[in-house]
């Protein structure tokens, strides 16, 4: 069994690894399932669009504590019940300090371990899930805090749409299309232990490509797999 050994030094040029995780970051605040099945055809200013919804949201989030401290302090000063103010505060402390703690780890194992670490999805997927954690929390402070209606249905329909295109950026076409990307005419049969149009990657893939039909039925995105991965 061979062993590979890291070499400890600094690397530097943590700007592309900066840009990958910026991007990570975008897609999760702003989902765009055309650009998961075509880089060509992704939305336009999508990382100013990502950089404005992510300052609305930290702004949001920050009002809620804001004001769950206020109350709270207010509360302890008249003798009243606190309810679960004191839980939701000590819940997003918590989250944020794990999210500084695991990114200021990720950047020094990246300048001092191994320049090849990618700020992916999948080396991203704790902050993602603790920041998700800290801005549902937050959002929730904000919203009891809040006795002005406009301001609410904006949020509710801002998170209806971004739920959609979530949805969307994860169903069976987006799904397919990473897992088997274009492929040459000659098809999967060119590659070692592979058989005549199946997928190698997902199995699941090979329905959306054996049976049109019913991809068709599936929605628009598994189409568009489908027509991706004929070629």
């Amino acid at each position: 069994m061979r062993f590979f050994l890291r070499r400890l030094a600094f690397y530097g040029d943590l700007g592309p690894s900066m840009k990958q995780g910026t991007t990570t970051l975008a897609s999760w605040l702003v989902p765009d399932p055309d650009a998961a099945l075509d880089p060509a055809d992704a939305m336009l200013h999508r990382g100013a669009i990502a950089a404005i919804a992510g300052v609305l949201l930290v702004v949001v989030v920050v009002t809620g504590v804001w004001r769950a401290r206020r109350e709270r302090v207010a509360s302890s000063a008249g003798g009243s019940s606190e309810g679960d103010r004191p839980d939701a505060l000590r819940l997003i402390a918590a989250a944020t300090l794990l999210v500084a703690c695991y990114l200021g780890l990720l950047v020094v194992s990246r300048l001092v371990a191994d320049p090849g670490i990618p700020f992916d999805e999948r080396i991203l997927a704790p902050v993602i899930v603790l920041a998700t954690t800290i801005a549902a929390t937050g959002l929730a402070l904000w919203w009891r805090s809040t006795r002005a209606e406009l301001p609410k249905v904006a949020l509710c329909g801002a998170l209806l749409g971004w739920w959609c295109a979530a949805a969307s950026a994860n169903g069976p076409g987006t799904r397919c299309t990473r897992a088997c990307p274009p492929r040459p005419r000659a098809g999967w049969s060119s590659r070692p232990g592979s058989t005549s149009g199946a997928c190698p990657q997902r199995p699941g893939c090979d329905d959306l490509l054996q049976n049109p039909d019913r991809s068709r039925r599936r929605g628009r995105h598994a189409g568009r797999c489908l027509s991706r991965a004929a070629l």
